[in-house]
């Protein structure tokens, strides 16, 4: 097997190996001594000169300076290609207990990601992110994105490889008690779940007080595909919703029941027999106003209740809130998860967890690692939230070129110059994009990587009468690596 065709699984088995092997240091986070590479705090020069393109004093205490120099190999973009750089989600505090585990036992990954560079110099960006949303990514680059809404966890190359393709709906409730921050908060949920979608999903969202309505009407009784394009179109639909009035809870649950139902039987999957598709509803709601157990058995407890198709997740919202447990059970019952989201800045990093819950399958079974790939992208662009790439298509010499594109259509796909001129190089002397050049089409291609740390507290009885401890159920997180399109079919990759 050719060495690039391995590299990803080469990523994930180090990984795995130096998350087992890694003992945390007794003491709080904040004050073990340990400095890394910061993509966002270290102090950072470019060919020997000092560059703050943030306008923070770096954090010399916590970080490593970044020594940087322009590759062409990287479209002159400044890196360094002896060492990674971590990454950190703004809601994420690269200290905290979570955090900064997987930051330290991820140094490890240096020596393979150099290792790969060496042997595939051809090789673009490699990558492993962490379940805390901690990313370690090959070669060392200064984080330019300037708010930055970058999270690993929500980008396709991560959800492709921890969850199989699934149908969402999502009940977004706007009754009258949901007005000012608990709307807020609720809206920041739905478009969370939202970008965490990729093409290989199908999804649809319903707003509901007394009664229910889908958000885009054209999309009435159907589930639709996760292209960016109507992800984008849902996101637009629920900033206009407004609260008003009371709550129909069994209407619109037992719309998304049968909606989901539908379509299990429209793909083949058959409950009495357990073959079953992957679905889930989305709850985000202040609260439920009574039991709903009648409802579950009707709709979702098939077969004696041995069989549950649908996954119910319940995003409570709000501080002041009452009738907490049936909301916990709602979940609890329908093999969910239950989340209490009480201010703005937790909505992001709380509706995430329910990709470590529709992973639990994969990650039981802890043998079997998954290959995904995603969709193609430009490789230096990241569709949902490079601010970058807007600025570049803002840019008057990029309108031109797309307009020069829409007067030649027929032309698309020849040689003409202009049919490759989507990407400017980065001009490190004026801090932005300078001439124009040509761009690949990418792919990336990701495994999961699991926790194989065994429970030394919880141990299970063997019949001789021995003990073996527990194994952590437990998502480690995805390692990946970006592969040219045209390299696909010039190497014998085996994963076609």
């Amino acid at each position: 097997m050719p060495t690039d065709a391995i590299t990803f699984q080469c990523i994930m088995a180090a990984a795995e190996d130096a998350a087992e092997e890694f003992e945390v240091p007794p003491g709080k986070p904040k004050d073990v001594n340990f400095t890394y590479y910061n993509a966002k705090g270290s102090a950072t020069f470019i060919d020997g000169e000092f560059w703050n393109h943030t306008g923070f004093e770096p954090n010399e205490t916590w970080y490593h300076s970044l020594y940087l120099s322009p590759d062409p190999h990287f479209y002159g973009i400044p890196v360094n290609t002896s060492h990674s750089v971590i990454h950190v989600p703004t809601n994420v505090y690269d200290h905290s207990v979570e955090a900064l585990p997987s930051i330290m036992w991820s140094e490890a990954l240096d020596e393979v990601f150099v290792q790969n560079y060496k042997s595939d110099p051809a090789l673009s960006w490699q990558y492993f992110g962490t379940h805390a949303g901690v990313m370690r990514g090959f070669p060392a680059i200064s984080w330019r994105q300037i708010p930055d809404l970058f999270d690993c966890r929500s980008r396709n190359w991560y959800i492709e490889a921890t969850t199989c393709s699934k149908d969402m709906v999502i009940l977004m409730d706007i009754s009258g008690s949901m007005r000012g921050l608990r709307h807020t908060i609720a809206k920041l949920t739905v478009s969370t779940l939202l970008s965490t979608l990729s093409n290989n999903d199908f999804f649809n969202v319903f707003f509901f007080n007394n009664e229910t309505h889908e958000v885009v009407p054209c999309f009435k009784d159907m589930l639709v595909q996760a292209t960016l394009e109507n992800v984008n179109l849902f996101k637009e639909g629920i900033t206009k919703m407004l609260p008003l009035s009371t709550t129909n809870f069994t209407t619109v649950m037992v719309t998304a029941f049968e909606l989901l139902e539908r379509y299990r039987v429209m793909r083949g999957c058959n409950d009495s027999e357990g073959v079953q598709c992957n679905q889930a509803i989305m709850l985000v709601t202040d609260g439920l106003p009574g039991n709903l157990t009648e409802m579950f058995e009707r709709y979702n407890w098939k077969n004696n209740n041995t069989v549950i198709p649908v996954r119910v997740f319940t995003f409570l919202v709000g501080r002041e809130v009452t009738k907490v447990r049936e909301i916990q059970w709602t979940a609890c019952l329908n093999r969910g998860y239950y989340v209490h989201i009480h201010y703005m800045y937790e909505a992001k990093e709380q509706a995430l967890k329910y990709i470590d819950v529709i992973a639990r399958p994969l990650v039981l079974q802890g043998t079997v690692h998954p290959i995904s790939w995603t969709h193609a992208y430009a490789d230096t662009t990241d569709p949902k939230v490079t601010d970058w790439l807007a600025e570049v298509m803002d840019n008057p010499d990029k309108m031109e070129q797309l307009l020069l594109h829409e007067r030649n259509k027929g032309l698309y796909f020849s040689q003409r110059k202009e049919d490759h001129l989507y990407i400017k190089e980065f001009d490190v002397e004026e801090e932005e994009e300078g001439k124009f050049q040509a761009y690949r089409l990418m792919t990336s291609v990701s495994i999961p990587a699991f926790d194989r740390k065994t429970n030394r507290n919880n141990q299970t009885q063997l019949l001789d009468g021995s003990y073996m401890p527990t194994r952590i159920a437990s998502l480690l997180g995805v390692a990946g690596t970006d592969v040219p399109l045209d390299d696909i079919e010039k190497r014998a990759w085996p994963y076609k």
